[in-house]
């Protein structure tokens, strides 16, 4: 490989780390939202932090304070994968066919 080829492939190789960075960011902004059991909804950005967190009364039971718990554990873990596949299938698309 001579020096002009190597310039080139450093060139583009920054481009496209600027590309993942700049989408990097936009996702990190994303809001990603769930909707569990009909009463909750889950609030999350994509760099996983809760925004918002709503329950509709008649799902407070003190007396099965364990079924919401149960809920709200489900619900941020399906949540969180969500944003994991998204995260995944937009920054995915940026390296597709890199040799790395």
């Amino acid at each position: 490989m001579n020096p002009a080829q190597l310039k080139k492939m450093m060139m583009e190789a920054q481009k496209m780390q600027l590309e993942i960075e700049k989408k990097q960011k936009k996702f990190e902004k994303q809001e990603f939202t769930k909707n569990i059991a009909g009463g909750i909804v889950l609030k999350m950005n994509g760099r996983k932090q809760i925004l918002e967190l709503k329950i509709e009364k008649n799902l407070l039971d003190p007396d099965d304070q364990e079924f919401l718990e149960d809920l709200l554990i489900k619900g941020f873990n399906e949540l969180s994968k969500e944003i994991d596949d998204k995260e995944n299938e937009i920054l995915g698309s940026l390296t597709k066919g890199m040799p790395f």
